[in-house]
């Protein structure tokens, strides 16, 4: 196994040590106080009776309320009856998906209470600019991590060819083409790399090789021809939808591979999209019907020893048999998209949701059969906290921010706690970027990012949606302010 990056890493000790020997005279600038609120986060778990003074962009002081003292004249707001969360993150979003969606997306996330987005492929290009729109804002919108491009093989599927998969990727066919492409886009100030289903064994080691070199995180997709175990034990990050895990959990696994390896090797001329769906056709549900889950557990407990996060934007895979994508609850979030986008999706997610649902009993109890391992996988994980929260947003009609919530329970439905699924969305992908001692949890030092609820997220995870205003470094903004703001 190789080792993994090191990075610099500040303690909390540290931290509060810091501010603990601060002068007392910083109170004088205390911008917002938060009063008499329950604090709820993955670090410190639920803190009632709290107050939350910010100076600037940054958490001054957290602590009870009778031994904080609020400086007169302090814009404050009266959190009795209100909970406190971290700012969430979307760790997995396209900006480049759809051109019409875009500029809605920053307003849209930001006003359900997304501060942080992990955007998992475009081209550069597009991807930098909604960064720099982001970083030019900073408390009007979440901050933008990218990876630039998907790194995929030959054939390479998001190539902009079919209208169903637009232009995110860059072909590498060779080890020496991935390295020159991870040293590209490092220069072009990415975050991560993502590295995509149809590399090869060779290129995609070369790339999680230049990438570790660089400190750069790799996310990605299990290629079609490698193990799930042996991808992690090269260092892989992190893995998306759990895609092509159930095949190292078959115990038909080194047949599928084989099977594939030939698949790959006789159509490097046809067009990648079909190649891969026609690999998941073939293979998906064999290895559903062949589980084994020591098996499965073994390769789990490799990705927990090694740090390989999951992000298996669940709400996406519940989408291929259960209707909530055109439920009018679900059908109304289409509202808050700008007014032509809104249009064609209402006219299109009949049609495609009917177009994608099993019809025959068997294919049907198949899917079931998948979620079913697909929850106890995410449950497995969500125990170690190795799950980050992340929707595909907005492929497949997953609306921009409202899909983050759903997400969220979809995780609890998989049978995370409340408190672990909050830890998915706010300490996990900070600590995944190595970033748990600035962002993540509500401590003397983080930035003030933060989502003021009205109800207890604990007590019911849909109680996320429950916002009453949202704190963007330190700035305030209220709900009805944040959505005038989403382009129609």
């Amino acid at each position: 196994m190789r080792k993994r990056p090191q990075k610099l890493v500040i303690s909390r000790f540290t931290i509060l040590l810091t501010w603990i020997l601060l002068p007392i005279s910083p109170v004088r600038g205390v911008d917002l106080a938060i009063a008499s609120t329950t604090a709820i986060d993955a670090v410190n778990g639920l803190r009632k009776n709290q107050t939350i003074l910010i100076e600037k962009d940054k958490i001054l002081s957290i602590g009870n309320s009778s031994e904080i003292t609020i400086p007169k004249g302090t814009k404050t707001i009266d959190g009795q009856d209100l909970y406190v969360i971290p700012g969430l993150w979307d760790a997995h979003v396209h900006f480049s998906y759809d051109e019409e969606i875009a500029p809605a997306m920053l307003p849209l996330f930001l006003a359900n209470g997304i501060t942080y987005v992990r955007d998992t492929g475009g081209p550069i290009n597009k991807v930098r600019y909604w960064k720099a729109v982001a970083n030019g804002k900073r408390t009007e919108a979440p901050e933008v991590f990218i990876a630039g491009p998907l790194l995929d093989g030959v054939p390479t599927i998001y190539t902009g060819e079919n209208p169903t998969r637009p232009l995110l990727a860059r072909t590498v066919a060779t080890p020496e083409e991935g390295i020159e492409a991870v040293n590209s886009l490092e220069q072009n100030g990415v975050d991560l790399i993502k590295a995509y289903e149809m590399l090869t064994p060779e290129t995609f080691t070369s790339i999680l090789d230049r990438a570790a070199a660089l400190q750069l995180p790799v996310t990605g997709h299990i290629p079609l021809a490698m193990d799930a175990t042996l991808v992690s034990n090269l260092g892989l990050n992190s893995i998306e939808h759990l895609r092509n895990l159930e095949i190292s959990c078959s115990s038909l696994r080194d047949l599928i591979i084989e099977e594939r390896k030939t698949m790959l090797a006789s159509g490097a001329e046809r067009e990648g999209g079909i190649l891969r769906q026609e690999a998941h056709q073939a293979h998906r549900l064999k290895a559903i019907d062949t589980l084994d889950w020591q098996r499965c557990k073994n390769v789990l407990d490799v990705h927990i020893s090694n740090e390989t996060y999951h992000n298996p934007t669940t709400a996406l895979l519940e989408s291929t048999y259960d209707s909530f994508l055109t439920s009018p609850k679900w059908t109304a979030t289409f509202r808050e998209l700008p007014i032509k986008v809104a249009k064609r999706w209402k006219n299109t997610v009949f049609i495609a949701v009917e177009e994608a649902n099993p019809k025959e009993k068997k294919l049907i109890q198949q899917y079931k059969d998948y979620m079913a391992w697909a929850r106890r996988v995410i449950s497995y994980l969500g125990k170690q906290d190795m799950i980050l929260a992340g929707t595909d947003t907005p492929i497949y009609f997953l609306t921009p921010g409202a899909s983050l919530h759903k997400e969220l329970e979809a995780l609890v439905r998989a049978g995370m706690s409340p408190l672990q699924t909050l830890a998915a969305a706010t300490n996990i992908p900070a600590r995944y970027f190595g970033l748990e001692n600035s962002r993540g949890s509500l401590e003397p030092g983080m930035l003030a990012d933060m989502v003021i609820l009205k109800k207890n997220p604990l007590e019911d995870i849909r109680n996320t949606r429950s916002i009453k205003a949202v704190v963007r470094l330190g700035t305030l903004h209220t709900k009805k302010k944040l959505y005038a703001r989403i382009p129609r």
